[in-house]
């Protein structure tokens, strides 16, 4: 009876860690518009280098006058705006960005593939 208790637990225990996990393959792709207060050329170029890492980030328009930029993110494994957020301001940190940080859009979806 201990065993069969036992066996049931560990049973149990399997189901809801796998059940809790996100499907396999469950991607997003995030187009981010925001502004980087005080943003020049040696900042900007900081900037383009630290996204050029990341082979699933790249920037599709950038304005050094306004500060404005506007970067894709692919095959993200989060699931809420604010993680894409998190993600861009972590980015911007590494880049060495001292000042704001202000996010003008999110856009997010399923990952489908490589289309705007």
């Amino acid at each position: 009876m201990k065993h069969l208790l036992l066996a049931l637990l560990c049973l149990t225990a399997t189901f809801r860690s796998v059940a809790q996990d996100e499907p396999a393959g469950q991607t997003l792709n995030a187009i981010v518009t925001f502004q980087v207060s005080g943003m020049d050329e040696a900042l900007w170029t900081k900037i383009s280098a630290r996204v050029a890492k990341d082979p699933n980030a790249n920037v599709e328009y950038s304005c050094t006058t306004t500060g404005i930029i506007v970067l894709r993110l692919q095959k993200l494994t989060v699931t809420e705006k604010a993680d894409v957020m998190a993600i861009v301001k972590r980015m911007m940190q590494e880049a060495g960005v001292k000042g704001q940080v202000e996010f003008l859009d999110v856009h997010v979806e399923p990952g489908l593939g490589n289309r705007c």
